[in-house]
Parts: C-alpha cells; sequence; structure tokens
C-alpha cells in the first residue's frame, strides 16, 4: 500500500530526491497551492542547491557537498596555510550557493534555514548506511550508541569547532543552527550528548 503524500509543502521536505522535490514544487506551482511567494523562493533555492539539471545525471546537491566539504577541512586545518585554504574554498561555496549573506526577507531567510536542516536531516539519514555505521575496515557495524556518538562527534567538528577555528563563526551560524534541530528531529532522545558538547567547548 503506498502511503500517502503529506499535505503541500510538508511533503517537499519529506522528499530527499532532488527530482522528485522538483516535481512536487512544479506541481504545487501548476495547481496554484501554498503561498506563491514562498514557492518562488523555494525555486530560487532549489535552483542554487542543486544547479542547472543535466540529462542522465541526478542533480548534484551542493548543501551536501558543502558539509562534506567542511567534514573534511575539520581534519586539515594544522596550519595558518590550510586554514587560509579552507577559508578560500569554503567561503566560494557559501558564495555560489547563496549563503554567504543572510536574506534581507523574513519569509526568505525562513524558508534558507528549512532548506538547510533538510539538507542535514538528508546527511544523517546516510548515517546508518555503508560504511559509516562501521568500524575495522568496514568488518564490524557500530552499536546504537556508538554511531550516534559519532555523528555527534562531526556534527560538532563540521557546525560548531571548524567555523571557530576558522574565524568564520557568522557566515556558518545559519547552518550551525540547522544542524542542532536536524539532529534533534532525528535523535530527540540523544540531544543531551550535543548539549553537553557545547556546554564544554564554552566552558574552556
Amino acid at each position: 500500500m503506498n502511503k500517502q503524500r503529506a499535505p503541500w509543502p510538508e511533503c517537499y521536505y519529506e522528499e530527499f530526491d532532488a527530482r522528485k522535490r522538483k516535481a512536487l514544487l512544479d506541481e504545487a506551482l501548476a495547481r496554484q497551492e501554498g503561498d506563491p511567494q514562498e514557492n518562488a523562493i523555494r525555486q530560487k533555492l532549489w535552483a542554487l542547491r542543486y544547479g542547472a539539471e543535466k540529462k542522465n545525471m541526478p542533480p548534484a546537491d551542493g548543501y551536501a557537498a558543502l558539509w562534506m566539504n567542511m567534514n573534511l577541512w575539520r581534519k586539515d586545518t594544522a596550519s595558518r596555510f590550510r586554514i587560509r585554504a579552507a577559508v578560500k574554498d569554503l567561503s566560494g561555496m557559501l558564495k555560489k550557493l547563496g549563503l554567504d549573506t543572510l536574506p534581507e526577507d523574513a519569509t526568505e531567510r525562513a524558508l534558507m534555514d528549512r532548506e538547510l536542516v533538510h539538507a542535514v536531516r538528508l546527511y544523517l539519514s546516510t548515517c546508518s548506511q555503508g560504511s559509516y555505521n562501521t568500524r575495522f575496515l568496514g568488518m564490524m557495524r557500530l552499536k546504537p550508541e556508538q554511531l550516534v556518538e559519532k555523528i555527534v562527534s562531526e556534527i560538532y567538528g563540521v557546525a560548531y569547532e571548524l567555523p571557530e577555528k576558522l574565524g568564520m563563526t557568522q557566515q556558518f551560524e545559519p547552518l550551525r543552527r540547522a544542524a542542532y534541530k536536524a539532529f534533534s528531529m532525528e535523535y530527540p532522545d540523544d540531544t543531551d550528548l550535543l548539549d553537553s558538547m557545547i556546554v564544554q567547548d564554552t566552558q574552556k
């Protein structure tokens, strides 16, 4: 039995496949569902996040690429040279994705925040799959509590520790908020683990 589709726009934020999201958005526009201004902003954010569609290729998720790049940089900023390189690289990505400055319009800011939460939730949904959820060269799967601890460590490192180290706390504040909210949505019983890590950082 097919799962009943959630009403617009909740269905848009429950869907993780980029093309299916675009189809839902196009359908909402054709049927004049929802607020026209909000849907126009969603179109803009979709284009910024996924870029131009290419034949026979799935859209590339720029938000996910930003997170993965940040995850790589957090392990490679041991020198001032590498820190400068990271700032240049990530600043360029933020600009390309339209995340380098906060929109003046409150509605657009709210929808951008929601899109960022969606992106982090997408990333978290992959963490229980494949090699991420393993240790010892992929030979043993992590226990549920070990997986959560690994995710918490990554969220803290990417969304909190790295921006501070790069002097880009303000630029990454929307992503930081989104990461916290996304984790709270996906792991509501484990937010205290992330909270405790944040508190430890403030006490240093």
